[in-house]
C-alpha cells in the first residue's frame, strides 16, 4: 500500500516528517514544533520518524501545532480524547497542557472511566484530576480496576499522591 500524506499536514516545504503507520505521513514545520514541543531539536535526518500513536490522536495533536483555532474536543469520545490527553502528556504539548484542555473534558467521563483517568492524572501530575478523580475510584466497583495491580499501601490519600506514588501495572503487559 502507498504512503499517503495527511490532507492538512503536507506542506512541501516542512523539515519533518512523523509517521504513525505504514500508510500515512505527517510533514511539519520545525518552528512550530519548537513552540510547542519541549526538545524539539532533533536530527531526523530526511527520514520519517516512527510515533507509536495512531493516524488520529496525531492529526488532532498536530493541530495544536500551527497557529489557528485550536480543537476544543468538546464532542471527542473517551477513547480518543484519552489518546490525544495521553500524548499531550507524553510529548509535553504546553499550549494544551496551559489550557487544561483534556483535563476540563476527561472530567465528563470520570463516572464511567474513573480508574483510567486516575491512573492518567497520577502518571502526568495532574493534583485537581486526580482529587477529582478520587472519589468516583474509590466508589467503583472492583471490577473496574482488576485489570490493574495496586499496591495498596498508596490507596489511602488519593489527593496527596505524586507521580510515581501509586504503581498500576495492567495485567496485560
Amino acid at each position: 500500500m502507498p504512503i499517503t500524506v495527511h490532507s492538512d499536514f503536507g506542506a512541501g516545504d516542512a523539515d519533518v516528517t512523523f509517521q504513525p503507520s505504514n500508510v500515512v505521513q505527517y510533514r511539519i514545520h520545525r518552528k512550530n514544533l519548537e513552540v510547542h514541543f519541549p526538545g524539539s531539536e532533533f536530527d531526523t535526518r530526511g527520514e520519517a520518524t516512527h510515533l507509536t500513536e495512531d493516524a488520529d490522536t496525531l492529526a488532532i495533536l498536530f493541530q495544536f501545532t500551527y497557529p489557528r483555532r485550536h480543537p476544543t474536543l468538546q464532542d471527542a469520545d473517551f477513547k480518543t480524547l484519552a489518546s490525544v490527553a495521553e500524548a499531550v502528556g507524553k510529548y509535553q504539548v504546553f499550549s494544551v497542557m496551559s489550557m487544561n484542555t483534556c483535563q476540563m473534558r476527561l472530567r465528563r467521563f470520570l463516572p464511567e472511566h474513573p480508574v483510567e483517568i486516575l491512573v492518567h492524572a497520577i502518571k502526568h501530575d495532574y493534583r485537581e484530576l486526580k482529587e477529582d478523580a478520587s472519589p468516583y475510584f474509590a466508589r467503583s466497583p472492583s471490577t473496574a480496576w482488576q485489570h490493574f495491580y495496586l499496591l495498596p499501601i498508596y490507596i489511602l490519600g488519593f489527593s496527596t499522591l505524586k507521580p510515581g506514588d501509586l504503581y498500576l501495572l495492567r495485567r496485560d503487559n
